[in-house]
């Protein structure tokens, strides 16, 4: 995808726990549709993907959150279990 001659393309990711997992899905589909923006910005939980994304803005790249987010998901589910 190309920007307008007079515009630039952004991803910017919100905060707040959850949508990180979220957004996990939203770069893997811009990612293989060869959406590249030309800058990326976030907060919080977003900053952090956003920081790992602008690292490698590729589908392996995106594929590499994933795979951390699901490592967390298994240490949150394996935590809750060992408290019930």
């Amino acid at each position: 995808m190309s920007a307008s001659a007079s515009g630039k393309t952004a991803f910017v990711l919100a905060g707040g726990g959850s949508l990180g997992a979220v957004q996990v899905g939203m770069l893997k589909a811009l990612a293989r549709a060869g959406i590249v923006p030309d800058l990326v910005v976030g907060a919080s939980v977003g900053a952090i993907n956003g920081a790992f994304y602008a690292g490698d803005p590729t589908p392996a790249g995106v594929e590499r959150i994933e795979r951390i987010w699901l490592g967390l998901s298994r240490s949150a589910s394996e935590r809750h279990q060992s408290v019930h």
